[in-house]
């Protein structure tokens, strides 16, 4: 500073110790955050799929124990009615009335199945199964649903697939149970921001939805539509309520549609099938411009079978097998198979989902989706 005694200089010296300790702290508890974020995010995605899978289990089973049994019973039955048919005697009231019994039991049992871990959501995306949902409750309930589906309103992630398709469901029983109405509408879309957004709409006796947020007067209802909102805001979305005593509901669901990223099972077995994955089995009878042939099944024996029968034509090759996702992915990127045969339902990664990640990362390879015999 110029002064009549000449230049003066100031210097201001901070002590910003603190204002260090503090910036460090909050950068402290900002990634413990992000990181406890991260893991409620895992844990949403963990607890969906396994009700997924848990689901997916009890269908095998009553597909593959509890059906068959039934199934063969009947047969039994059918082939006793008909011997007593061909010497000429009186057919037995009670076997009739016994095989009749089992063919309901039997549609019971497939009804069930279906509703459990309806195939068409796996094998046909978020938009045909939310349309099979909106006939399916028509017919079960009777309850007329309008529907309007973006076929591109779908998602790669199995748990926001998932989610978003029992969430309806749910919404849609709700509906039936409490809104005291015949019609709902329901919309998926994308929004601008490329998100999966799902209306559903009645024009109902409606609610306080202030009734969520206290959970002694929440209620039934009010109890599902609080776990969908915790459900979805893990998994980064959001639900919006918008309804009154008297003058109906509109329920949003809000989802992201991205890819999310591998979770840590996953990414181990994605990593140990690429560490194990097999080398190229050479087919000395195959022709050299054999087709080379990737088998994926979950069932050892199918895998065999199949292998056999195409080891029977020089214009194939097999050059290598899979049991799940995972190890198809992984076999996939080391053998390079112009064509795979790829078992849909299969444990760990099913076959709709390792088709996906196949085509996005190897658009060359041609893949054949193959289903087993007697599914739904």
């Amino acid at each position: 500073m110029p002064t009549p005694g000449g230049g003066r200089a100031f210097a201001f010296v901070t002590d910003i110790t603190e204002r260090q300790r503090a910036a460090a702290a909050l950068q402290e508890r900002t990634t413990e955050l992000e990181y406890r974020t991260t893991q409620l995010s895992q844990m949403a995605w963990d607890l969906t799929l396994a009700e997924h899978h848990a689901r997916e289990q009890i269908a095998r089973t009553l597909h593959d124990g509890l059906q068959q049994l039934l199934v063969i019973v009947a047969l039994n039955l059918e082939q006793q009615l008909k011997r007593e048919n061909e010497v000429g005697a009186a057919p037995s009231e009670l076997l009739a009335e016994a095989k009749q019994q089992l063919d309901e039991a039997m549609a019971v049992a497939r009804s069930l199945n279906v509703e459990l871990f309806p195939p068409v959501l796996q094998r046909s995306g978020l938009p045909a199964a939310l349309t099979w949902l909106a006939n399916w409750t028509h017919e079960k309930y009777k309850l007329s649903v309008q529907i309007r589906a973006d076929p591109r309103a779908d998602s790669a992630r199995k748990d926001v697939r998932t989610l978003l398709f029992e969430s309806v469901r749910e919404l849609l029983f709700n509906a039936v149970k409490y809104a005291q109405t015949d019609r709902v509408t329901l919309a998926l879309e994308l929004d601008a921001d490329d998100q999966l957004c799902i209306t559903v709409t009645d024009q109902g006796v409606g609610f306080e939805p202030a009734r969520l947020d206290d959970r002694s007067k929440a209620g039934q209802v009010g109890w599902g539509l609080f776990r969908i909102r915790e459900r979805l805001t893990l998994l980064g979305g959001r639900l919006d309520i918008d309804s009154a005593p008297g003058k109906g509901t509109r329920v949003r669901l809000v989802a992201p549609r991205d890819a999310a990223p591998d979770t840590v099972a996953g990414a181990n077995e994605l990593s140990l099938a690429l560490t194990g994955a097999a080398a190229a089995v050479d087919d000395d009878r195959a022709s050299p411009d054999a087709l080379r042939i990737l088998i994926v099944d979950d069932h050892p024996a199918v895998r065999r079978a199949l292998r056999e029968m195409l080891h029977q034509r020089p214009q194939f090759s097999v050059v290598g097998d899979a049991s799940n996702g995972f190890e198809a992915i992984a076999r996939a990127h080391t053998l390079r198979p112009d064509v795979i045969l790829m078992d849909v339902s299969m444990p760990h990664m099913d076959g709709v989902e390792a088709t996906a990640r196949i085509r996005a990362e190897l658009p060359d390879i041609r893949i054949l989706g193959r289903v087993d015999a007697g599914s739904e």
